[in-house]
């Protein structure tokens, strides 16, 4: 079995392939991954390493597609939204504390953060949806976040 000091490990060699052997790797959450954000001179990025026997190479392909799909420019409150799902509540609320303290957020941004969330969570029930074993939760799912995506919408607008 595998644990942080290995992740910490695949990390590193991860990132002397692509001549980042200089950066500074901060490990956080994640649920199927293992995710870092990773700082080097005054530009962040974010590594992901896939841990599941789930994801294979089409899988992971299928992830970028999906995700470069949605993001586009990379919109900020997406990328809030992505962040915030593997964060508990008060974990929620000191993460966007802390991100205000450096850039505020848009005035409704409480009805946006829906928005995003559900569209966030229907992101990662796409990528679940290629695994048969998870096919009766999505099945179960897609209905109730595609309600609540349609009621956070009628608040927006």
């Amino acid at each position: 079995m595998m644990n942080d000091k290995t992740f910490l490990h695949l990390a590193v060699e991860a990132l002397r392939n692509y001549g980042l052997e200089n950066a500074q790797l901060t490990r956080l959450g994640g649920a199927s991954n293992i995710n870092f954000k990773v700082d080097v001179d005054d530009i962040s990025y974010l590594l992901r390493l896939h841990t599941s026997a789930l994801h294979n190479r089409d899988t992971i392909w299928s992830e970028l597609v999906w995700l470069s799909s949605l993001r586009g420019f990379g919109f900020y409150l997406y990328d809030l939204a992505l962040a915030l799902m593997e964060l508990e509540e008060q974990q929620q609320k000191v993460f966007l504390q802390g991100y205000e303290s450096v850039k505020p957020l848009p005035a409704d941004y409480t009805n946006l953060k829906q928005v995003f969330l559900c569209l966030a969570y229907l992101d990662n029930l796409g990528f679940l949806v290629a695994n048969p074993e998870e096919l009766a939760f999505v099945m179960k799912e897609l209905p109730l976040v595609v309600a609540a995506f349609c009621n956070a919408v009628e608040t927006v607008l």
